[in-house]
């Protein structure tokens, strides 16, 4: 992760949070007074879309040309999960259906298969 001033480095034994501006905190467990300490601050950007590229490794990136600046508009949503781009279920149907097409198509080319031999046998008795 980058910070503001560059990769971010957390101490051990510590609690994180992050705040919505992008600030990470942490409360050090042996301490009693849990008093929280800014570490650094997330670099929220929000780069145009034409200038991403996207990784080997299937993350975005920007063009080497192109230099990235914190958005004070953009947020962190805490205590929030991602939610998948796929529909399970319909995945599931999905993906039976196709095999049930591809059996069909299979068996259609095995008789297509069979008739032709058949009339070949047909065309040579004569």
């Amino acid at each position: 992760m980058l910070g503001d001033g560059g990769p971010i480095t957390i101490p051990p034994n510590v609690i994180v949070s992050i705040g919505q501006d992008g600030t990470i905190s942490s409360v050090d467990e042996s301490v009693s007074g849990r008093a929280s300490t800014p570490i650094d601050r997330l670099k929220l950007v929000n780069p145009d879309e034409a200038n991403l590229i996207r990784g080997a490794d299937g993350l975005f990136g920007v063009n080497n040309s192109t230099t990235t600046t914190s958005d004070l508009n953009v947020k962190v949503v805490g205590s929030s999960l991602e939610g998948s781009n796929v529909s399970v279920v319909n995945a599931m149907v999905n993906m039976i259906s196709l095999a049930r097409q591809f059996d069909v198509q299979t068996t259609l080319a095995k008789n297509a298969e069979t008739n032709d031999q058949q009339a070949a046998q047909l065309f040579n008795i004569n």
